[in-house]
């Protein structure tokens, strides 16, 4: 649910190491309540965001607010905020229960937490288990229970997923979603795009340092460009189907076994009709949909043609 003032704000934020320019000039605000996703490639400047944000390291310019406060102000927001930034460093000769113990008293916080956390992240029934015989799914889960032990209103999270393998991430993405439900603000930096797909509802997307996209994913996905695919029943016929369209004034694009037709839905019939005309069946047509991992890169390479 999203309410009041934004969770995250920055405004002209930026950190420049010596000669490299690793954040340039980024604005943009996030809202309270979900999932966020926090995009770009490997080398995009997340971490270094993310650092910024946590008051780990000072911007070179710009300013920042996280949850309303300054953050050049940490202690006026970090008792909000739990974060992951790092490999989670776990006692893996201790069990689940008693690493999240050491936790607890390191922050003088009460035992039963111990055990409400570890419900939350699904851990509870395996609570007693020594940490060295948990998958890295159930590692990076009691990581994140540590970040929970303080029931901060943000969770920031620096490429959670990171090295785990499908069931790992499975279940990590149900957690995340879970928390966000229970009206928590997650903040998740990835360069794995589908699975932002799959959870986030707002997305700030970067590259080399620089902000391409803020705002709601069905927006950015509203941007989709959408082709038709069509296959001739005889692969002999492909050659005869391309002049066809593009004789018709059609932008095409040849494949191995088919031709994409730049267009929605709308012109598919067209396109269906100019192959019958010239007497070619065809076995396939459907209108594909860029999803954001193919957005992501024709935004980030027509953002490197121009720079």
């Amino acid at each position: 649910m999203v309410t009041g003032s934004p969770a995250i704000s920055v405004d002209g934020l930026s950190k420049r190491f010596k000669d490299f320019q690793a954040v340039d000039d980024l604005t943009f605000e996030i809202p309270q309540g979900g999932v966020v996703g926090f995009v770009g490639p490997n080398g995009a400047g997340k971490s270094t965001t993310i650092r910024m944000l946590l008051g780990l390291i000072r911007p070179t310019s710009g300013s920042g607010q996280v949850l309303g406060c300054s953050i050049t102000d940490p202690p006026g927001f970090l008792h909000r905020v739990g974060a992951l930034i790092e490999a989670p460093a776990l006692y893996k000769a201790l069990s689940g229960a008693d690493n999240l113990k050491v936790f607890a008293t390191l922050r003088d916080l009460p035992d039963k937490r111990t055990e409400e956390v570890l419900e939350i992240v699904g851990l509870f029934g395996r609570r007693n288990d020594r940490v060295s015989a948990y998958s890295l799914g159930m590692k990076q889960r009691l990581a994140i229970a540590i970040a929970l032990m303080t029931d901060p209103d943000l969770l920031i999270l620096d490429e959670p997923t990171n090295g785990l393998d499908p069931a790992g991430i499975i279940e990590v993405r149900e957690l995340l979603k879970g928390l966000a439900q229970s009206g928590k603000t997650v903040f998740v930096s990835s360069h794995l795009l589908s699975e932002i797909e799959k959870q986030a509802e707002h997305v700030v997307v970067i590259n080399h340092g620089e902000l391409l996209f803020s705002g709601r994913l069905d927006s950015l996905l509203a941007q989709a460009d959408q082709k038709i695919r069509a296959r001739p029943e005889r692969p002999e016929d492909l050659s005869s189907l391309y002049g066809c369209l593009a004789d018709a004034g059609l932008s095409v694009e040849a494949q191995s076994d088919s031709v994409l037709v730049a267009g929605n839905e709308e012109l598919a019939a067209q396109v269906n009709r100019l192959a019958s005309e010239r007497g070619i069946t065809l076995r396939e047509l459907k209108v594909e949909t860029e999803t954001l991992e193919e957005i992501f890169i024709r935004v980030t390479n027509d953002e490197n043609a121009t720079s």
